[in-house]
């Protein structure tokens, strides 16, 4: 029997349909489908095409030190290639926060990549995140928990979805005041790990403020040692103030790294002076610098040439001399508040750093010392990743600090010129920080 033209161009069509895809991002040879389990057989008997995907397969075939993957451009280039190639209705990949720094690094770069090809047009649907199997990592805290479950669906959270628009964040306002209390008999300590100059007053400085003023012993740190960021040449010596550098020089002219360093720390100093503080820099280098007046990144054949000094790369801070300087420094002055950056920050320097801060403390915490809360700094960021709705454990009225902090943000010439940005969330007439509230009793599993 012959079939109608019309029937026969109606089948053509349905069997050129391209199947739907499932790609599963694994670090070594072997993980992708090890991430997969029992979903794989599920996705296939529905018609879906899996591909799997492992950072050193011949599929990607980076050739990196993974445990930087996270600001390595090219890896996120390939990567997202990948994704425009295959448009993938569902990605799985490992979980941010878990104990492996690879795997975590690696779901890093896989959620930045995702979000960089759905940018770029690909037909993308949902990224899952694998709920990891250790009871180790910031994922396995109770507050993290929390904060992923309602986008738990079975072994995965949906951290993305492309296909509806994310949840709106809650209405502005904010959450109850701290309630901890640290144990009498001793000085009380507050501990704060930013990235780089400048972030720990944008941060957190007006709460460091407040403590420091209550009597509390402060304690200043900086992760990198700043070999780039310096815009001098960005202030013009005619603007109202008159000269707008510290070496009261006409400018404009860049800076290159070693330059960068010293005139970024030297501003980070008369910072913590405002506080009553000395900083502390555990001189790990940013991922990329000014080699003379050009931008460098670590993945360039040109990056060995500056030879900043340091402790090894930022983003792979847990892996490095950093990580150890970290925790020592735990162990010496016993916090009993960390303040810090969120993990998956859009910086991943600060993401990365708020990464270190928390394995230290949860280490320092694992061999004995006495280290009370990590708050993790929202920065007016409610909504965590796409589709995780992330409302603050504890709001702290900054509004009587913020003369002070101010005061120590604009030593930052480099960066503002001496004229800073207000940064603190203004609610009525009352500016707040707010934070995500860890507890060591957690973080001692």
């Amino acid at each position: 029997m012959k079939l109608p033209l019309a029937l026969v161009l109606a089948f053509s069509a349905c069997s050129a349909q391209p199947a739907k895809t499932l790609v599963m991002f694994g670090a070594r040879p072997g993980d992708a489908e090890r991430l997969g389990g029992s979903v794989v057989k599920e996705y296939r008997a529905r018609g879906y095409q899996v591909l799997y995907a492992d950072m050193g397969g011949p599929e990607l075939n980076l050739h990196i030190d993974l445990t930087t993957a996270t600001r390595r451009s090219q890896a996120q280039i390939a990567v997202s290639k990948f994704l425009q190639e295959h448009n993938p209705e569902i990605t799985i990949t490992y979980c941010m926060g878990e104990p492996s720094v690879v795997n975590h690094t690696v779901a890093d770069l896989v959620y930045r990549s995702w979000e960089n090809a759905r940018g770029k047009g690909a037909r993308l649907g949902q990224l899952w995140f694998r709920v990891p199997d250790a009871k180790a990592g910031i994922i396995s805290e109770p507050r993290f928990r929390r904060i992923f479950e309602p986008v738990r669906q079975g072994q995965y959270f949906v951290v993305a979805d492309a296909g509806s628009p994310p949840p709106q964040p809650p209405e502005l306002r904010p959450a109850p005041p701290p309630s901890y209390k640290p144990p009498s008999g001793r000085r009380p300590v507050v501990m704060g790990i930013a990235a780089h100059a400048d972030d720990f007053e944008l941060a957190f400085g007006g709460t460091f403020a407040k403590l420091t003023r209550e009597g509390w012993q402060g304690v200043y740190i900086i992760a990198t040692n700043n070999t780039a960021g310096c815009e001098l040449g960005a202030y013009n010596p005619s603007r109202p103030g008159g000269y707008f550098n510290i070496q009261k020089v006409r400018g404009p002219f860049p800076s290159d790294a070693l330059e960068t360093i010293q005139i970024r720390q030297e501003e980070t100093r008369h910072a913590a002076a405002v506080f009553g503080v000395e900083p502390i820099f555990l001189n790990l280098n940013e991922t990329f610098a000014w080699l003379g007046r050009q931008e460098i990144y670590m993945d360039d054949p040109r990056w060995a040439l500056i030879q900043a000094p340091g402790n090894g790369i930022v983003t792979d801070g847990p892996e490095n001399k950093g990580f150890e300087l970290a925790t020592a420094l735990m162990k010496r002055y016993q916090p009993d508040i960390v303040l810090t950056m969120l993990v998956g920050e859009t910086n991943p320097e600060h993401g990365e750093t708020a990464d270190l801060a928390y394995r230290a403390f949860a280490r320092a915490a694992r061999e004995g010392a006495h280290v009370g809360q990590l708050w993790m700094n929202l920065a007016g960021r409610w909504q965590y990743l796409e589709r995780v709705r992330l409302d603050p454990d504890a709001s702290v009225d900054v509004t009587a600090e913020l003369p002070l902090t101010l005061k120590a943000l604009a030593q930052h010439v480099s960066q503002n010129g001496g004229d800073p940005p207000l940064r603190p969330q203004q609610i009525g007439d009352k500016y707040f920080e707010h934070f995500v509230v860890i507890d060591a009793t957690g973080a001692k599993k």
